[in-house]
């Protein structure tokens, strides 16, 4: 998969890294691997993240 995820342990959580500067049909991918309790740690400017949150909707509407 093309999307710079990385996972690390933080105060015994997992703590998923994504690299918003990636096709958002790739992040949306990699999020449905995780359950909802999951820690992200987004780093990508406040515009990808606002697509990434409407896509993400539109694309579980789809479902």
């Amino acid at each position: 998969m093309s999307v710079n995820a990385g996972e690390s342990s933080q105060n015994n959580k997992t703590v998923v890294n994504i690299d918003l500067n990636q096709p958002i049909i790739d992040i949306l991918e990699e999020l449905d691997d995780y359950p909802s309790s999951t820690q992200f740690l987004l780093s990508g400017s406040l515009e990808e993240i606002c697509d990434l949150v409407k896509a993400r909707k539109s694309y579980r509407e789809q479902r």
